[in-house]
């Protein structure tokens, strides 16, 4: 149960970044983050109403810094997703599985034996599918594209680290936390950044795709749940790494619906992580 929860976590994650990326084009990112961000806090704000919180401090101190890291991880992110392809960006940025994978191995949490095996897999397969080209072969990444992801990398696997570790004593409070902190950074950094372009600010929010910013946080917060709840049944570990799948299925939606090509790899890849992830489940 806990390794689908973990599969469910990369589809939510990569739905959530192709609806988020596609809200982006031709927008300021940071408004669409704000928004997408504001409405996945009303449905943790919902659930902790209905579930009731309970969190201890050191729980809520690694839940703030989550919040920090990840709402300065969605402003880079996003406005790398305005300036090069979603399918170059999403797969560059999806390395940062990287950073909680290392802290779940130096922690030793590995799996069983056929889950040891199911994880090689699936990271050979997400090795071969993190490649997906834009339909331009000529596109090369700018120094600021590449600062920007960067900085998306560091700042998402810092916050699936420092979230998981909060997690430990279940998941709303942690939550709650992470994504009020998050919306609040991002207030104040559009606050900063806006005092004097109030009407840029409001010009932006005109013709605004609501469908796509609400779905987009909302399952962004659904991938947190289902990561939270993976945790206290798995190791970090598999958790980490099949969560931090996301880029797949936002590369595969770009393809699907934008166009964005897969090659013969990526689809091996693809078929390969997936494969994998039923021997974890079956570990």
């Amino acid at each position: 149960m806990g390794i689908l929860l973990a599969v469910f976590c990369c589809l939510a994650w990569g739905a959530a970044d192709f609806l988020g990326g596609s809200a982006s084009s031709g927008r300021p990112a940071l408004l669409v983050v704000l928004l997408a961000q504001a409405f996945g806090l009303l449905t943790a704000v919902a659930a902790a109403i209905g579930l009731g919180v309970t969190i201890s401090a050191s729980s809520a101190i690694g839940a703030c810094a989550a919040g920090i890291c990840g709402a300065i991880a969605f402003i880079a992110f996003y406005r790398a997703l305005t300036l090069a392809p979603m399918g170059v960006v999403a797969p560059l940025v999806g390395t940062s599985v990287v950073i909680p994978v290392t802290f779940g191995a130096l922690h030793g949490q590995w799996p069983p034996t056929t889950g040891m095996v199911g994880l090689a897999v699936a990271g050979v397969g997400a090795l071969l599918a993190l490649g997906v080209r834009s339909p331009s072969t000529h596109f090369r990444l700018t120094p600021k594209v590449m600062v920007l992801c960067l900085v998306a990398i560091i700042g998402f696997g810092g916050s699936v680290t420092l979230f998981a570790g909060s997690a430990d004593s279940g998941w709303v409070g942690p939550t709650l936390i992470m994504r009020a902190i998050s919306v609040s950074t991002l207030v104040l950094v559009a606050v900063l950044r806006w005092r004097q372009q109030t009407l840029n600010a409001i010009d932006g929010i005109r013709g605004i795709p609501w469908a796509k910013v609400s779905a987009s946080g909302i399952l962004d917060v659904l991938g947190n749940v289902a990561f939270a709840l993976a945790l206290s049944r798995v190791p970090l570990l598999p958790v980490a790494i099949l969560s931090g799948m996301y880029p797949l299925a936002t590369a595969a939606l770009a393809w699907l619906f934008i166009g964005e090509r897969l090659t013969s790899r990526q689809r091996w890849g693809g078929g390969a992580a997936v494969f994998g992830a039923a021997l974890m489940a079956a570990s």
